[in-house]
């Protein structure tokens, strides 16, 4: 359940959408990205963009639990041609909303995997320990400093409450932060330092704020 400023996401109910293959075919060599797709009025996911900016119509259409929204996916797939593709996996990919205004400050260990940025998003792939409860997701804007460069140095800092759900065992989380939403005019000097609480303690990131 998400709204203006709260993500809480149920581990074990993340919204997975999955094309099957044909009569036990097994898949063939998928490409696996990040992606961004819109369902229609009747909720169906017919074309998704790539972060790295391709665009494709689906050659077999996907439906969607909620019409005329617009997500975030990882997505794998196979290209039939330069513009069409058949997709074999589309697992959507929450975008973490700015805990900053609520003035709560939670930062609760969590496993990490990986991060990496792509397509004017960070994108982080998080091993959070669970009994299947909801957790609360987010980012804080620690503060902002001129750097040497002359640009702006955002530091932000996975928000995490744990609440009440059981850290019994690991599971896999993937989330994006919308660089758009740290600030929609970067510029070639600003940078983003992203901080994160880790069962093997504190660690950050620093990346140019542009793609």
């Amino acid at each position: 359940m998400k709204n203006r400023f709260y993500l809480f996401l149920c581990l074990a109910g993340l919204l997975t959408l999955v094309a099957c293959s044909k009569d036990d075919e097994p898949y063939p060599a998928l490409i696996t990205e990040m992606a961004m797709s819109s369902s229609d009025a009747q909720c169906m996911f017919t074309t998704f963009t790539t972060d790295g900016g391709r665009t494709f119509q689906m050659s077999n259409t996907i439906k969607g639990p909620t019409p005329n929204v617009r997500w975030r996916f990882l997505c794998g797939y196979v290209p039939e041609s330069e513009t069409t593709a058949h997709v074999y996996t589309f697992i959507h990919i929450p975008l973490l909303a700015d805990y900053s205004p609520t003035k709560q400050n939670h930062h609760d260990p969590t496993g990490f995997a990986s991060i990496w940025k792509s397509g004017g998003y960070l994108n982080l792939h998080l091993l959070p320990k669970t009994q299947g409860g909801k957790q609360a997701w987010g980012f804080l804007r620690d503060s902002t400093h001129v750097n040497d460069a002359g640009g702006t140095n955002h530091y932000l800092s996975l928000f995490h409450h744990q609440m009440a759900d059981v850290a019994a065992y690991s599971d896999d989380l993937y989330v994006s932060i919308d660089l758009d939403s740290i600030s929609a005019s970067r510029q070639p000097e600003d940078s983003i330092i992203l901080s994160i609480n880790t069962f093997s303690g504190w660690r950050s990131w620093s990346y140019t704020a542009q793609d």
